[in-house]
């Protein structure tokens, strides 16, 4: 048999290979994967007893797409399993499905069942990948998902990850050996410097010989002010004892004369 008959074979063969397996991704794509919704959460998995193997996703990620094959045939492979239902979320479609979830990035497999999400660690293979869903994420700790995460908790969980973003970014200057919480200051500190540095001038110039007199000044006037506010006040007052004593030194001569 001549080389080129040979390769022209292996070609043939790994043709076969590729166009079986785009079958098996559109059928396990049709039949046996599920697209999650947040209204599929509300109305399907809230309060199922299934197991949920879940793949959560987005468009533009490369380890994303590179998994997609075996996610595709891991749910061929578990299409005829009643108990466990293999699905998708796309995270930019359903963002907030993603959050609550506790997505820690992309892609993120987890097993769902009765509210408590359990994250696969594990070689994304089709083998452990089955492994972990038919019972293998019971030996793993779980969070229990209380609902959709309100605006407050968006906000605390951005600025936890900004948090971890700095502390990676120190970790890898080398200064891993600072305590947990120093890392956590220092972005906090470097943010807040800005609004330090203005309590600090202001405080600074109430202190100042310039900002004593500024403040003696205005003291002074105020006094000035008061002042003239009582003379103000007191002036008729005066008048009309003026007044009185006016009639009553003339009374008085009226009365000598009588």
């Amino acid at each position: 048999v001549s080389t080129q008959s040979t390769w022209d074979c292996i070609l043939m063969v790994n043709k076969i290979f590729i166009l079986l397996l785009g079958i098996l991704g559109v059928l396990s794509k049709q039949e046996c994967l599920t697209n999650i919704t947040m209204k599929t959460y509300h109305e399907t998995m809230k309060d199922s007893d299934n197991v949920w193997l879940i793949k959560i996703y987005t468009d533009w990620c490369g380890h994303c797409k590179k998994l997609q094959p075996t996610w595709d045939l891991t749910s061929l492979m578990l299409c005829n399993r009643s108990d466990i239902i293999v699905g998708q979320v796309n995270a930019e479609e359903e963002s907030d499905l993603a959050s609550m979830l506790e997505t820690q990035g992309y892609p993120t497999i987890v097993v769902f069942q009765k509210n408590i999400t359990y994250y696969f660690h594990g070689d994304r293979t089709v083998s452990k990948i089955m492994d972990f869903a038919k019972g293998g994420f019971k030996n793993t700790t779980g969070i229990k998902i209380t609902g959709p995460k309100t605006t407050i908790q968006k906000v605390f969980d951005v600025g936890y990850k900004v948090l971890e973003g700095f502390v990676q970014i120190i970790d890898s200057t080398g200064l891993t050996f600072l305590p947990y919480w120093v890392k956590v200051m220092i972005p906090i500190i470097f943010c807040l410097s800005p609004l330090i540095a203005v309590v600090i001038c202001i405080i600074c110039l109430d202190d100042s010989p310039a900002g004593k007199d500024a403040n003696e000044e205005v003291n002074t006037e105020k006094k000035l002010a008061e002042s003239k506010g009582e003379e103000i006040t007191k002036a008729p007052g005066d008048e009309e004892e003026k007044k009185k004593e006016k009639i009553e030194q003339s009374q008085s001569k009226d009365n000598s004369e009588v």
